[in-house]
């Protein structure tokens, strides 16, 4: 059975089931985090969403890559400074509260 992993809901892909956005999955990727740090980083994720999501990726990169492109934050300093605290997952959800 092949399981998606991944949805596109108002334009925004998504991990499916959730409302993590796939950009937050591959820019934490990108700074060097394992998928099993991403997991716990994002309590309602599990590995197996993490993985199918950095499955996905590869499978669909020209796609996505212009996707992240058109949807990335500009560069004003109050944006990179927004970026980098959310990258940071201190602003983290208790676990019983479901996104």
């Amino acid at each position: 059975m092949n399981k998606q992993y991944i949805e596109k809901v108002d334009d925004v892909y998504r991990i499916a089931g959730t409302r993590v956005w796939l950009d937050s999955i591959v820019y934490t990727f990108w700074r060097g985090q394992t998928a099993e740090s991403i997991a716990q980083s994002f309590p309602v994720l599990t590995l197996e969403h993490v993985s199918g999501a950095l499955t996905f990726y590869p499978a669909n990169k020209s796609h996505i890559d212009s996707y992240l492109k058109k949807n990335q934050l500009d560069s004003s300093p109050r944006n990179q400074v927004l970026a980098f605290w959310l990258s940071r997952s201190i602003f983290r959800l208790p676990q019983w509260w479901k996104i």
